[in-house]
């Protein structure tokens, strides 16, 4: 059975699972994180039991990345945050996409990448053998991909093999950190107790939290070893324990004053070439919004990505308000790396200016079109 067989099946639980805790306390099983949250709102409480009743064991800021434990049948998730665990409302936490993703290696010289699923559309890129690509599902006998320097679109399944995880799943973005719970806790090379210890972590030791993989956190240490910890050992915190830093937990004072500027341009025009201060094309857009605020930006979209300032980042579910997000649409890319730009401002929305009929606007990145051709954000702070 092949990985991704096993992926829809290890789906198929999780899912049994979800159905599993709707009917009572299935947290008290397992320490195991089985996913992440992000908090909603300032001064959320965490709670002894899950109701508004139980006494208070910790508060935490918007933006703090939780470990769910568990969810109940009334609504509220049990949770793991700074070693405190207890129970919030998930009216308060959004989940957030700490999956590892498939991986598979081109099997054959030249391999195309297509437009759609079929053998007779538009060729969009041509691949090298053994070459790495994600896999993001499968449709008619073809895998939908996306290629290392952004592409996105179909190889036919017989030109792909399953690669190894282990290595390139370790090679995502920050989510959030972690401290080490435990003396002497075992860094593995694959999510489970039998894989080779990589490196032991002495407690209270920071990690860095890559995603989640069946209980076990993808972890980068801090003098660079990848591996897995399993969660139980681990307590997500908000910093790396170095003074000031705050990891992507919070929204920088740059990004946050950016929205603000950005929201005040909802409405205007677009004009293809324009950098403000009335009208803009998507990219001078930006640039205008964060000059307000002393931050150079480069000029195009392909640049600001490629080039610009703060640091990138790969995963919607790693955005801040504040942050710049990148899109490519292979109709409108003529071979650049990217094809329009916004700015995130939380909640799963970007505002943009998105075209002469539209002008600046505010849209989720829930649509289709966004989240097949996103590429990545940059957090400037």
């Amino acid at each position: 059975m092949t990985h991704f067989t096993c992926k829809a099946a290890k789906m198929f639980l999780l899912t049994a699972l979800s159905a599993a805790m709707m009917t009572g306390f299935a947290a008290a099983d397992s320490d195991l994180a089985i996913g992440l949250g992000k908090t909603t709102g300032s001064g959320l409480r965490m709670r002894e039991q899950p109701n508004t009743e139980s006494g208070i064991v910790y508060k935490m800021e918007k933006g703090v990345t939780l470990a769910i434990l568990g969810e109940t049948e009334n609504g509220w998730y049990h949770v793991s945050f700074n070693g405190k665990t207890g129970y919030v409302s998930s009216e308060y936490v959004d989940q957030i996409d700490a999956e590892i993703n498939d991986y598979a290696q081109v099997n054959g010289q030249d391999v195309f990448v297509r437009a759609q699923p079929s053998d007779d559309a538009d060729i969009l890129n041509t691949i090298e053998d053994k070459a790495v690509v994600t896999v993001l599902g499968l449709e008619d006998d073809w895998y939908s991909v996306k290629c290392k320097y952004g592409t996105e679109g179909y190889i036919r399944s017989d030109s792909l093999n399953p690669a190894d995880n282990g290595g390139a799943a370790l090679e995502g973005e920050a989510i959030t950190y972690g401290q080490v719970n435990g003396q002497d806790v075992f860094v593995r090379a694959q999510p489970n107790d039998d894989a080779d210890i990589l490196n032991t972590i002495d407690n209270k030791a920071y990690v860095t939290v890559l995603g989640l993989d069946d209980g076990w956190y993808a972890v980068k240490c801090k003098y660079g070893t990848k591996g897995y910890i399993r969660s139980d050992f681990l307590n997500l915190t908000s910093s790396n324990g170095e003074s000031g830093s705050s990891g992507y937990s919070s929204p920088s004072a740059a990004g946050n004053s950016a929205v603000s500027i950005a929201m005040s341009k909802k409405g205007s025009r677009y004009v293809y070439g324009a950098s403000g201060p009335n009208s803009f094309d998507c990219s001078g857009f930006t640039q205008w919004v964060y000059g307000r605020v002393g931050v150079s930006l480069p000029r195009t979209a392909s640049q600001q990505w490629l080039s610009g300032p703060g640091t990138k980042v790969y995963k919607m579910s790693a955005l801040q308000p504040g942050d710049l997000v990148f899109f490519r649409n292979p109709r409108y890319a003529n071979g650049k790396a990217c094809s329009h730009v916004g700015l995130y401002i939380g909640n799963n929305q970007i505002i943009h200016a998105s075209s002469s009929r539209t002008g600046v606007i505010i849209s989720s990145l829930s649509s289709g079109s966004y989240t097949r051709y996103f590429v990545g954000g940059r957090h400037i702070g």
